[in-house]
């Protein structure tokens, strides 16, 4: 009798050993995100210049943004939309934002022209740029929720009161938001020293 339960347990942790085996290698196949990135069809590329630059330098960087974009393998077309910032949805004179259009799926056949290396290429490239901050990113798996989602809150000052006053208090605010656990990378667009 003794021997009949070990057979069964040696049994047992085989069968054992083999499930987790095989669970560890599917896992590594597996996206590791929540939401993984997906090719589309299409992404997104932004430039952000110092603080206060003006519109003519920002469509100056812009034009260079897009001759790297429109020479990258895999890229249809681009949208420039200058002034205009996607992420945080701020209108200035030192942002640029671009609606990247991929060929077909049955076109960009190659590894480089898949949108994750196109992605990779641009940011490398663009990272060069001594105009500004520039850099692509995929648009999110499900809209509203992803790269570019989030909440967001207006903090105004009803008292009237100077810009100073302002930046106080929202830095103040800044403070306690970035203390909660449920909130992640918190940011301000307000830039109270730039007109």
């Amino acid at each position: 009798m003794p021997i009949s339960i070990i057979r069964k347990a040696a049994i047992g942790f085989v069968i054992l050993a083999v499930l987790s085996a095989g669970i560890i290698l599917l896992g590594r196949r597996l996206p590791g995100g929540f939401l993984p990135e997906e090719d589309q069809g299409y992404l997104y590329a932004g430039i952000q210049l110092p603080n206060a630059s003006s519109l003519q330098r920002t469509a100056a960087a812009s034009r260079e943004v897009e001759r790297v974009i429109l020479n990258t393998p895999g890229v249809e077309s681009l949208t420039s939309v200058i002034g205009f910032n996607l992420l945080s949805f701020v209108r200035n004179t030192y942002s640029a934002f671009f609606f990247v259009r991929l060929k077909e799926w049955s076109e960009r056949k190659k590894a480089e022209e898949k949108a994750p290396a196109i992605i990779a290429r641009l940011n490398r490239e663009l990272g060069r740029m001594p105009q500004g901050n520039a850099f692509a990113f995929s648009p999110p798996a499900i809209q509203g929720v992803g790269t570019s989602g989030g909440v967001t809150f207006i903090l105004e000052d009803r008292a009237g009161r100077d810009v100073e006053f302002l930046a106080e208090n929202t830095d103040k605010f800044m403070a306690a938001a970035r203390k909660r656990p449920e909130l992640s990378k918190v940011i301000t667009t307000l830039l109270p020293g730039a007109p």
